[in-house]
């Protein structure tokens, strides 16, 4: 196996030169293995990734990577056990095992073996420029002259993909609507397009879970700008939120069956459950992709409360990431800390926000509300203010 620095993963790719575009790309299972451990990817994992160097800009994965961060600067003494704080910033991936055996590891490419992968070693796949994947053959000859309506042979260009290009196309694949045109031929990743998902295009949900457990949030609003400008979380939404951070890709996009909004995995997760998995997967790789759970629950060291709860597992009570008794100040984009009356008053006169301006408000929320949370600490970075922006709409009439 070399070494993932020298890559072994060709990929063929059809090309309009006069409009500078990928058409479609020819991959063998070695590629498409790498894309597909994308979805396998937790969230911490995703945010530690594309704040890296690569040969496209680093990237901040809104307010998950401020989640993350707060995590880093946590004394060691809040969480419950010595081995949380590492676990929560490197989180187990779900298919861990199945992953080292690919020709590129996302969570340690030292690991990397290419001796097996999710695919059978003879498979071929079309990959379209906005991810959407199909096997070669007669139904994807067809898919390329109708749906891309093509009716003449592209020219073709052979590439070597690097390491770097590796941790490219996860960032091109997150906010780049053509991410093959992007990687190989331009090169370039708009970094407004790694920030903040506009609050009017996140639509509610239409996911509701079935759950009575609530828990109190004593919130702190701000009247004139119907923001929430932080939040005194006990222990058990600490738990919660703490929790966003192991959460896969593939999750997330299962919740949403398919329509996340995360760029073109959308369009990856989709397509993947077209193909056949009796002739191009091994085993019940496909379904694991599909709906990906945590790294074992025998693993005594992962801990998922809210995956229990959307995953509609029977766990119902769970152990905690941060110590009984805790109490935390999460601001709006989820940086937390220990909460302090100097630490509320220094936010506050360091965002210069008037008393007459302030209110402080009890509510109650559920699995739904901490459903809406994940979703907007993915895409903006004003978690609690768009996730629970329905409590902002009765302040509003209050006032």
């Amino acid at each position: 196996m070399d070494s993932p620095e020298n890559l072994n993963i060709s990929l063929t790719l059809h090309i309009d030169f006069e409009k500078n575009k990928v058409l479609y790309a020819e991959a063998d299972n070695d590629f498409v293995d790498v894309l597909l451990s994308l979805l396998t990817l937790p969230l911490a994992t995703v945010s530690r990734l594309v704040s890296k160097e690569s040969t496209v800009q680093p990237c901040t994965f809104n307010c998950i990577s401020s989640l993350r961060q707060s995590v880093e600067k946590l004394d060691q003494k809040y969480f419950s056990w010595d081995w949380i704080k590492e676990k929560l910033l490197n989180p187990l991936n779900p298919m861990g095992a199945e992953s080292k055996t690919l020709v590129y590891n996302f969570d340690d490419p030292q690991m990397s073996r290419g001796f097996a992968g999710y695919l059978r070693k003879s498979s071929c796949f079309i990959v379209a420029d906005d991810l959407t994947l199909m096997p070669s053959d007669l139904n994807s000859t067809l898919w390329i002259l109708e749906t891309l309506g093509i009716d003449y042979v592209p020219e073709k260009l052979t590439v070597n993909v690097t390491e770097a290009e590796v941790l490219d196309l996860l960032k091109f694949s997150l906010w780049s609507k053509t991410p093959l045109t992007d990687l190989f031929l331009r090169k370039k990743l708009n970094i407004q397009n790694c920030q903040t998902l506009p609050q009017s295009r996140l639509m509610k949900s239409e996911l509701q879970i079935n759950d009575g457990w609530k828990m109190k949030l004593k919130i702190m609003i701000s009247k004139s700008k119907r923001k929430i400008l932080f939040a005194e979380a006990e222990e058990g939404l600490m738990d919660q939120l703490l929790s966003f951070l192991t959460i896969p890709l593939g999750v997330v996009e299962r919740l949403a069956q398919g329509n996340a909004g995360l760029g073109c995995i959308d369009n990856l997760y989709k397509s993947l459950a077209g193909i056949d998995s009796t002739r191009y997967f091994k085993s019940d790789l496909k379904n694991k992709l599909l709906n990906p759970m945590i790294a074992s629950r025998k693993v005594k060291n992962q801990m998922l409360p809210i995956y229990y709860k959307l995953s509609e597992a029977s766990e119902s009570r769970y152990a905690c990431y941060v110590k009984q008794g805790t109490t935390f100040m999460v601001t709006d984009d989820l940086s937390a800390e220990p909460f302090s009356s100097s630490a509320a008053l220094k936010f506050l006169r360091e965002s210069k926000f008037v008393e007459q301006d302030l209110e402080v408000k009890l509510i109650r929320i559920g699995a739904n509300e901490v459903y809406e949370i994940l979703r907007a600490a993915i895409f903006t970075s004003s978690a609690l203010t768009t996730g629970l922006s329905p409590f902002l709409n009765l302040v509003k009439q209050e006032t």
